[in-house]
This record gives C-alpha cells, structure tokens and sequence, in this order.
C-alpha cells in the first residue's frame, strides 16, 4: 500500500518512513519492520511508565528524559505528532508551574502516544 502525503500534524503516523525502512532492509525488509515496530511498542511502555512514575514522585529531570527518549524514538519511526508533542513538553518542563502544565497536556500526549500504537499495529499487519 502506497502511502499519501498528509500533513504531519494530524496524521499519527507518516507510513513512508517505515516504507523507506523496509526498502533499505531488502529481502528481510518487512521481517526486520516488524521487529523494530515490536521494539519500539515494548520501549514505549517503558518510557510511559517511568513518565507515570516521575510524575508521582515529582521528578521533573527523569519526566524530561522520558518524555525526551519516547520523542526520539518515535520521530525516528515517523509518528510526529508524538515527536511534536514532547518536544512542546521538554519545553514546558523547563519552566516554573510545570507540575500543573504537565497536567494540562498528559492526556493529549497519551492520546497521541496511543493513536500512533494503533497506526503502528495496523501498519505491521498489512506487512
């Protein structure tokens, strides 16, 4: 299936970057898709777990490398609407009052965060 272009900011998941992946992988391409797609789902559990427990235990340094660590990795696999996201957060994370503004976008993250899990299962199963 070929990807389309949409714009970045609505779209949880940019398809040609795991197309180029699979590419680049040859014969083992769509094999070696799906491991890094299986890697990257078991990452961002972990990363959304030591965000949950940051922000319990109020320790902004280890939000920020959370939140920095899922922004990478899920730029580097195309869902740059998470990647967008938590660059917006390291900045808010940055500034006084960044309890309570973390507050305010958890959910948008999260809901983010979820949709791209989503478009990456979807995108694994049609391999």
């Amino acid at each position: 299936m070929k990807s389309q272009n949409h714009n970045t900011s609505d779209v949880p998941l940019d398809r040609s970057v795991l197309d180029e992946l699979r590419e680049l992988f040859g014969p083992s391409g769509k094999e070696s898709v799906r491991q890094i797609i299986d890697a990257y789902l078991r990452g961002e559990e972990v990363y959304l777990k030591r965000m949950r427990e940051a922000r319990s235990t109020g320790d902004r340094d280890e939000l920020k490398n959370a939140v920095h660590s899922l922004g990478g990795s899920a730029g580097t696999l195309g869902a740059e609407v998470v990647l967008r996201l938590c660059r917006e957060l390291q900045g808010v994370l940055e500034r006084d009052g960044w309890l309570e503004a973390w507050d305010e976008r958890e959910a948008e993250l999260l809901k983010a965060v979820s949709d791209a899990r989503a478009a990456f299962k979807e995108y694994r199963r049609e391999l």
